[in-house]
């Protein structure tokens, strides 16, 4: 598996991917060889502050992010990111909540597959 070495918190929002990248940048040691986003609007934040500190994305480092909205095509390099069948998802809920009331009360979980959509924001790890 992946061992996390990092794990930076930050608003749900492009300037708290921005302010989130700039803390992973400055708290020196060995440089991640990819930033994964919770949201695709982080990553685009992240992405700026990258550019910003001279990091090139992705020869220097990937990055990648959550959700596949439509504006993470147009940025440059475009952004790996993981989208969710949203249309499933809202169906699942409706049925959930229109239930019979004798289910009510008791917790269920549902599994949603994902899909990688890779761009051009990630790639191999320097050096290898």
């Amino acid at each position: 598996g992946i061992t996390l070495r990092r794990v930076v918190r930050g608003a749900f929002t492009r300037e708290g991917g921005h302010a989130a990248a700039c803390q992973l940048l400055a708290a020196g040691g060995a440089r991640p060889t990819c930033v994964f986003a919770v949201t695709d609007v982080m990553a685009v934040g992240a992405l700026a502050a990258l550019r910003e500190a001279g990091v090139r994305v992705p020869e220097d480092m990937s990055l990648a992010g959550f959700d596949d909205i439509p504006v993470v095509r147009e940025v440059s390099p475009p952004l790996t990111t993981v989208a969710l069948p949203l249309t499933e998802m809202g169906e699942q809920v409706i049925a959930l909540a229109l239930r019979t009331p004798s289910g009510a009360g008791r917790s269920r979980v549902l599994r949603i597959e994902g899909n990688v959509v890779l761009r051009g924001s990630t790639g191999a790890p320097p050096g290898s």
